[in-house]
């Protein structure tokens, strides 16, 4: 869970042999993580398949939170009008 309200990025994902560095800013107040960990070694990619060699970051709003309302409100009533922010930036080291 994030603490909310919150400045800055969420989330920060830095590759420590290339210095490349993804952060992730949003206004919603959970952040999912995915990793490759069972990757098929006969997987066509542009470099070898190894386990944990990908990752997914995904912002979302707490699951079950209809029926937690501390955990956010993800209702969206009929012809009402909601706004989420998500952004990302690649930086090269």
């Amino acid at each position: 869970m994030i603490n909310c309200p919150h400045t800055g990025p969420i989330a920060r994902l830095k590759d420590l042999n290339s210095n490349y560095e993804l952060t992730i800013t949003s206004d919603r107040n959970a952040l999912v993580v995915y990793t490759a960990n069972q990757m098929a070694s006969n997987l066509h990619l542009n470099h070898s398949a190894k386990p944990w060699s990908a990752v997914a970051l995904e912002v979302q709003t707490l699951p079950n939170s209809e029926n937690l309302t501390s955990l956010g409100n993800v209702t969206l009533l009929k012809d009402s009008y909601r706004k989420e922010s998500i952004s990302y930036q690649f930086l090269r080291g």
